[in-house]
């Protein structure tokens, strides 16, 4: 579990995970294998903004839309963040 408060990490470390999800998501499509599994969008909508660089990760997922632009996943995580 990565902790959002109490300690609150750097925003480089949780940009990092979440550049991860995004590849993770982006190579699998969205299919959890373990019920604790998390998506993208799943932890974009738990996680406090303030903590990460959004500017950052809406770069990289505006850039997965450029090659796919329909990708209902992305397109979701772009709406939330």
């Amino acid at each position: 579990m990565i902790p959002t408060s109490a300690p609150v990490l750097g925003t480089d470390t949780y940009g990092l995970v979440l550049d991860q999800l995004l590849a993770d998501d982006r190579q699998v499509g969205w299919l959890p294998i373990f019920a604790d599994e998390q998506s993208l969008v799943d932890i974009i909508q738990k996680w406090p903004s303030s903590i990460y660089k959004g500017g950052a990760i809406m770069g990289s997922v505006q850039g997965e839309l450029d090659a796919s632009p329909k990708d209902p996943l992305l397109l979701e995580a772009m709406g939330e963040l």
